[in-house]
């Protein structure tokens, strides 16, 4: 009877340590909203790295967020426009094919954006064009 109830207590007390980790990992994760004027400008990526590894193909890559929603850049197909909708934390732009990239984090001066393009999956990191 004895081993059960210590069992029992080891049992309990681990799920609530677990409980209290899973809560406190989750509340760092959150990334403060970004707002469209802070979105709105030119942007080079200054590091990308395509299926988890660096990646050189978009060095001297840029991108251009207007504020009527029209996204320019040379890592996108010239062939057509393309636009943006700013929903949350996700940047989805629509055009030959729909892309969403999630802000990931942001400051004033860079942004980290992550998601699929076409068969990769990209992670890149923007400055602010100055």
């Amino acid at each position: 009877m004895t081993v059960l109830r210590k069992r029992g207590l080891f049992f309990g007390l681990n799920i609530g340590l677990l409980l209290s980790l899973c809560l406190v990992a989750g509340c760092g994760d959150s990334v403060k909203p970004i707002e469209q004027k802070n979105l709105t400008g030119s942007w080079n990526i200054i590091d990308a790295k395509r299926n988890h590894k660096p990646t050189k193909s978009l060095d001297s890559g840029y991108i251009t967020f207007e504020e009527n929603k029209q996204i320019f850049s040379n890592i996108l197909a010239s062939d057509q426009d393309w636009t943006y909708d700013l929903v949350e934390n996700t940047i989805q732009i629509s055009g030959k094919e729909d892309i969403k990239l999630h802000v990931i984090n942001h400051r004033t001066d860079t942004i980290e954006l992550a998601g699929a393009m076409g068969y990769f999956y990209i992670e890149m990191t923007l400055a602010r064009d100055k």
